[in-house]
């Protein structure tokens, strides 16, 4: 409810003797509602506003607070807002108020400054070309609008702006500031210094990797350059020259710095370091005993061709190689390989060749049919410290000139390994035979009988082919298992010599019995 409002309330009665009616009226008051409306809501200081009172629900009593420490109790009041130096907003308050109770609205007022004020710092005010200026505003006046101009055509409507100076000169960069009541101008000089003028030549843009690139500076009144070549190395030489480890295209780039203001400029150029063989051998250094074979291994396959000196005039080619020095000393072989580009790579080794000590001794009986066998050979080698000796039987020795015992027949390899203090070596053989010894054994069918006794020989000897018997009677013969007759009695001995192929010889002696010869 927005008024006032009456209401009628009707009673009605009833019993058997009839009907009874009673009216009352009662009347609600409504609650306020506060509500107003402003001839303005934005303006410059001082600002005239006027407020026009809507409240509803009858309201008798009103009360305005206008947000900057004045208060009113008019129904329609008028107010004047002056502030400064920056905007601000006045929240106006209305209350509005009945016996039921009261109501709150709100409405803000804008307010502008009447006076604005336009400053900058630069930074920097003075620098080379091209020259960044950062513009930093500190201009006051409530919500402004920024106009710069910079001095060379160039503006900008930001509050805070930078911009780039790309020639060298004198310019006078302006700022207007306004916020619709009033505008304010500042302004500031910046120097913008020329750079020098930066340039370099290659002698020759495109090299293997390994060769030096040579630069030549051709700026001018430079007091100071820093060279970068792209590979993380730098100079600070006026005209330098650069080798490049690696293979790969560079940017070379050089940084002047002008003797009359101390400007910088930077210059660039482009090379390319072509792949060069990267020769890498197991080892350089190779020392052996002569005939020494040296098996040179090249690991890392860049090379497609190679020319080989081995030190001792013999030439040879393909990046590995290998090569067989004969003789003793010290040689020093290089080799120059080349990839598919033409780039070549060197490498140079040490070859150190020992001599070979003579390895000789002579034995002045080499054969025997008897054990033990003992043999001193005479060491007649050269050039040797050290003698290892191998006789064949299980026993060594490391004497110059030791004993070697052979306890049983057979083919013995004395082996003498002679070394000199390098390590070097020499071998030689020589055969020790011990034969084997043969052994006479035999049986007779019978060892006593009568005259004209007729005996068989059963030869059982060993490591033998030759027989000689002697049957005592003055008869003999060479045969293995012999037949003989005894045709008159006595007491005979029989003797048997063997021998074998190697000329060794052994005799058994057995005595036979005639009974005859007993009965007498």
């Amino acid at each position: 409810f927005i008024q006032d409002t009456n209401y009628v309330v009707s009673l009605s009665v009833t019993n058997l003797c009839g009907t009874t009616n009673y009216l009352d009226t009662i009347l609600v008051h409504p609650l306020p509602i506060a509500s107003f409306a402003t001839t303005v809501n934005t303006g410059c200081s001082p600002l005239p506003v006027g407020f026009q009172n809507l409240s509803l629900g009858s309201p008798t009593n009103y009360i305005w607070n206008f947000g900057d420490g004045f208060f009113s109790t008019a129904v329609n009041p008028t107010h004047t807002f002056t502030y400064g130096p920056n905007d601000t907003i006045f929240n106006i308050a209305l209350i509005a108020i009945n016996p039921c109770g009261s109501d709150t609205a709100y409405f803000p007022i804008h307010v502008f400054p009447n006076t604005v004020t336009s400053f900058f710092n630069t930074n920097p005010t003075v620098g080379c070309a091209p020259l960044n200026v950062q513009f930093t505003n500190y201009s006051q006046g409530g919500s402004l609008n920024y106009f710069w101009s910079f001095g060379n055509g160039q503006v900008s409507n930001a509050q805070s702006p930078s911009h780039l100076y790309t020639s060298s000169g004198t310019y006078v960069a302006q700022l207007v500031v306004d916020n619709g009541c009033s505008f304010d101008t500042s302004d500031i000089t910046i120097t913008v210094l020329p750079k020098p003028q930066v340039a370099f030549s290659i002698v020759d843009d495109t090299l293997c990797m390994g060769q030096a690139f040579q630069f030549t500076n051709l700026s001018s009144q430079l007091s100071n350059t820093v060279w970068t070549f792209g590979d993380g190395d730098t100079s600070l030489l006026y005209n330098p020259t650069h080798i490049y480890a690696s293979a790969g295209n560079f940017m070379v780039m050089l940084v002047g710095t002008s003797a009359a203001n101390g400007c910088v400029d930077t210059a660039y150029r482009p090379l390319t370091s072509i792949p060069s063989p990267v020769l890498n051998y197991d080892t350089l250094l190779y020392e052996g005993c002569a005939t020494l074979g040296v098996s040179f291994n090249e690991l890392s396959g860049t090379a497609t061709s190679a020319v080989w000196d081995y030190g001792d005039g013999t030439i040879g080619i393909a990046p590995s190689s290998s090569y067989f020095y004969t003789n003793a000393g010290t040689f020093y072989p290089e080799v120059v390989a080349q990839n598919a580009f033409g780039c070549t790579d060197t490498a140079n080794f040490t070859v150190v060749v020992h001599d070979v000590p003579i390895a000789d001794f002579d034995v002045l009986d080499k054969t025997s049919c008897e054990v033990p066998f003992q043999v001193t050979p005479v060491n007649l080698s050269q050039g040797a410290l050290v003698y290892n000796w191998i006789f064949g039987n299980g026993s060594t020795s490391n004497q110059f000139e030791p004993t070697a015992t052979y306890t049983q027949s057979g083919s013995y390899n004395m082996v003498l390994m002679a070394y000199n203090q390098f390590g070097c070596g020499d071998t030689t053989v020589q055969t020790i035979i011990v034969h084997p010894i043969p052994e006479a054994l035999f049986v007779p069918d019978t060892t006593i009988g009568c005259e004209d006794l007729t005996i068989y020989f059963t030869n059982n000897s060993t490591n033998s082919n030759a027989y000689l018997w002697n049957f005592g009677d003055g008869a003999s013969i060479q045969a293995p298992n012999p037949i003989h007759t005894y045709p008159e009695p006595g007491i005979y001995t029989v003797s048997l010599i063997v021998s074998n192929p190697q000329g060794c010889l052994i005799r058994l002696h057995y005595q036979l019995l005639n009974p005859n010869l007993l009965l007498h």
